[in-house]
């Protein structure tokens, strides 16, 4: 700890004199992540701004410090700061536009990134993010077209494929859809989150076979995330083989005991008449996450109709 402060003395004593050092910044941000001293950070630029107030580094230091406390209307407010103070300040549009997103902003976020597009040179990557920020404000053409310029720029971009599956998706054009997240599939196949969103759409088209096939080959490249061994075990589950289900599921026990996990484990038992089994493993998963209960009905469409089932769910608070 001795060390940190006299390394962080020795930082802020040429912060206030070297302003637009950006890599002197950087040592700064690395400080404050490495020993999470965030009020003495936000502090000492709250006083270089005091004394400087367009120093765009200050405000986007103090913005990630705000952020990193979870002051997250403060870390905004410094943020755009950071951008109005230097129009082509990058780092400061993206880390505005992800935390909006992460917030709820979507809006917000879609306005940054377009005001951005003005100052900085448009290249993949915003685009992409044009286009996701696009399709969660519900402007399904623009983020169509997002995807579509970002693909132009970059033929191989499998994250352009899948926000132009997601933007098809959404517009209710399922065959659209399935055929770029199959494209972005195949220009990254190590990507468990592509596997696992091209199994749910081929679930969803009713086509369990190749669904199982990304769905494995998502817990192959991810195996401690729960949503890729429910998605297997739900194409089983489809396909009538509540008991396969269930052994794959014990084999995910290995790996992750999550609430989809016991959730997808009660349907098997459920389905297997072996109900003195499912209800501490229902009644646990409802514990650990009782929003999640409705995905049962989309494994098991029977137990939608099974009283002791939805009385438990009734009764669970």
């Amino acid at each position: 700890m001795d060390n940190y402060e006299v390394q962080f003395g020795l930082l802020r004593s040429r912060a206030f004199l070297e302003t637009d050092n950006s890599e002197l910044f950087r040592q700064l941000l690395f400080c404050m992540e490495l020993y999470g001293d965030y009020r003495a950070h936000i502090t000492l630029y709250r006083d270089i701004l005091d004394a400087q107030p367009y120093a765009a580094l200050a405000w986007y230091n103090l913005g990630i410090a705000y952020q990193q406390s979870d002051n997250i209307d403060e870390a905004l407010e410094a943020l755009e700061y950071a951008f109005i103070c230097n129009q082509h300040f990058e780092a400061a549009y993206y880390a505005f536009a992800d935390l909006a997103l992460q917030d709820g902003q979507c809006r917000r976020a879609l306005l940054c990134l377009r005001e951005m597009q003005q100052y900085v040179d448009v290249d993949q990557l915003m685009l992409v993010r044009l286009s996701e920020c696009a399709l969660r404000c519900g402007e399904l053409k623009a983020a169509g077209r997002y995807a579509q310029e970002a693909l132009r720029l970059e033929p191989f971009s499998a994250e352009a494929c899948y926000w132009l599956s997601r933007s098809n998706t959404a517009a209710a054009n399922h065959r659209a859809a399935l055929r770029w997240l199959r494209e972005a599939v195949r220009l990254d196949d190590s990507r468990e989150d592509l596997h696992r969103a091209l199994g749910e759409a081929y679930l969803q088209a009713g086509k369990c076979r190749e669904a199982r096939v990304h769905f494995l080959r998502a817990v192959d490249l991810a195996p401690d995330e729960a949503a890729n061994w429910a998605g297997a075990a739900a194409t089983l589950l489809n396909a009538g083989t509540p008991e396969q289900a269930l052994e794959l599921l014990e084999e995910a026990s290995e790996f992750t005991n999550s609430f989809e996990i016991q959730y997808c484990r009660a349907v098997c038992l459920f389905l297997l008449a072996r109900r003195q089994e499912a209800w501490p493993v229902f009644q646990l998963a409802l514990q650990e996450n009782f929003g999640y209960h409705p995905a049962i009905f989309k494994w098991a469409p029977s137990l939608e109709h099974d009283p002791e089932v939805q009385s438990a769910i009734a009764n669970f608070h």
